[in-house]
């Protein structure tokens, strides 16, 4: 288990390096491009996913013990209906996925990282028990 620990840490090292230098370039790309602009929403979007590849980098680092959680307080709905603007991007479009999150906001006490993480595999594990159904959907949350 040390010797796991020790290679995601160094992996995880290396691809926190070359993601910093995307990061980077997709600022400098943004900032080059008029504010609202198709080709600026699209660098947003990869911004985005970078920052949430970064916080698995650190999911992976608290694996290896090399990284601390970072526990705090998150408003629940507003935090799973960000989630969900850029989990489309991991379903096909043949898939129809509905959230449906009403009522007052939740506090909860955890990662955002790892919050993060597990709403991706909930949805990423029903879209792979869709497989071969007729239209299929993904309904999330109740009304």
């Amino acid at each position: 288990m040390e010797a796991i620990g020790t290679l995601v840490g160094g992996i995880a090292h290396d691809f926190n390096n070359m993601l910093a230098g995307i990061t980077g370039n997709i600022y400098l790309a943004k900032h080059a491009l008029e504010e609202g602009s198709d080709m600026r929403q699209n660098l947003d979007d990869a911004e985005h996913l970078s920052f949430r590849s970064a916080d698995l980098i650190r999911q992976l680092l608290t694996f290896a013990r090399k990284d601390m959680v970072s526990m705090k307080e998150i408003p629940l709905i507003p935090f799973i209906k960000e989630v969900f603007k850029f989990i489309r991007t991991s379903i096909p479009e043949t898939i129809d996925i509905q959230l449906n999150v009403n009522g007052d906001d939740l506090l909860v006490y955890g990662d955002t990282a790892q919050i993060h993480q597990v709403l991706l595999n909930l949805i990423n594990n029903a879209r792979d028990a869709l497989e071969n159904t007729p239209n299929p959907s993904i309904e999330c949350g109740s009304e």
